[in-house]
């Protein structure tokens, strides 16, 4: 009983918390409207920067990621009290509810974000090295291509095949293929809620990224 309680309540935790969108404070505190009635309609930090500038994106991309990274600590912390070993799927019980907390948060009508700081937040706590083989994917690809929508569909898809491959030079056990098999399904969510800007960028309509306000 007590493994369900601490399994339900990390599960629990992680989608509520994750839930806080700073991308939607960020339009109330600084323009007192809403980014989801501008530009792309996604309440994200990209969105936050062609809208608002800077200064929110910076904070919205700071929220997110730390939302993240605590989300993951305090739910170890509950399953670590019901479980020994920690289970292999205990990452993913914490990183799977707290990624669809923040693209369909509860408190802002399901309408949130495209989940990839967040997931990069708890992707650092769970695995450093992994957070920074797809951090460099990211940022080669977003430098080069200026769409920062392909950085995050190319880092997605990076992120079980960098679990697969740093798995393999570390030795690591029997349970690297429950973790490559679990980092797809999150990779595979974050490019399917990517799948309007594949849409445009095989159109060649999709927006590269720019720096300044734009309202």
């Amino acid at each position: 009983m007590l493994e369900v309680v601490a399994a339900i309540g990390a599960a629990l935790f992680s989608y509520f918390f994750c839930s806080v969108n700073y991308a939607i404070l960020m339009g109330r505190w600084f323009a007192k409207d809403d980014i989801r009635d501008h530009g792309s309609g996604n309440a994200g930090m990209t969105n936050v920067l062609r809208t608002y500038g800077s200064l929110p994106a910076i904070l919205t991309s700071i929220g997110d990621f730390f939302k993240g990274a605590i989300s993951v600590w305090v739910g170890v912390y509950l399953l670590n009290l019901a479980f020994d070993p920690f289970p292999v799927w205990g990452y993913y019980l914490i990183l799977i509810p707290g990624l669809l907390g923040h693209c369909f948060p509860v408190y802002y009508g399901f309408r949130g974000g495209k989940g990839v700081m967040v997931c990069a937040g708890m992707i650092c706590v769970m695995d450093w090295q992994v957070l920074l083989a797809i951090l460099g994917i990211f940022l080669v690809v977003t430098l080069f291509s200026r769409y920062v929508s392909l950085g995050s569909i190319c880092a997605a898809v990076g992120f079980p095949v960098s679990t697969l491959l740093l798995g393999l030079l570390r030795g690591s056990g029997e349970t690297l293929w429950w973790d490559t098999v679990l980092a797809a399904i999150v990779g595979g969510i974050v490019v399917f809620l990517h799948r309007g800007n594949l849409v445009r960028l095989i159109q060649k309509t999709e927006r590269k990224i720019s720096i300044g306000r734009r309202r």
